[in-house]
């Protein structure tokens, strides 16, 4: 059976921490984004109120990009992985073993329909995912 393997380009690290630590910078700084497993809950507040506040089309994009690439350092800084750009879609991708998360699509989700989309739900089931690598050793998962 085959699977689709998308496009994937290695890129350094360093632009996306920097997006990240920029975004760390203009919202709360290191006191409540910290880069834990707990800051996604402060992060997923974050998005709810922005999402309320009528952003343009310009700050909706720029904040997806900002909070996707925290959600990358996050899990980057807890299981280690590679940053890859995935050219189809135009974003970047960590790949850990087998697993490839790409987080631009769920903050913007978070940001046009709610809770519903909510991000320290969405990082749970990527752990269960890393935690677990033997029950998808056939493939490689792709978690969007």
């Amino acid at each position: 059976m085959m699977f689709y393997k998308p496009e994937l380009v290695q890129i350094p690290s360093s632009p996306i921490r920097l997006l990240a630590l920029g975004f760390v910078d203009a919202c709360y700084g290191d006191r409540l984004l910290d880069f834990s497993l707990g800051s996604l809950a402060t992060l997923d507040r974050l998005l709810g109120h922005f999402a309320t506040s009528e952003p343009s089309d310009e700050e909706r994009e720029l904040m997806v990009k900002q909070a996707g690439c925290y959600i990358l350092e996050v899990a980057r800084r807890m299981f280690g992985g590679r940053y890859f750009w995935w050219v189809e879609r135009d974003m970047p991708v960590l790949v850990q073993n087998e697993i490839r998360l790409a987080s631009y699509e769920r903050v913007r989700l978070r940001i046009e329909r709610g809770d519903e989309e909510n991000i320290p739900c969405f990082f749970a089931e990527y752990v269960t995912f890393v935690s677990h690598p033997c029950a998808f050793s056939d493939r490689a998962v792709f978690y969007v």
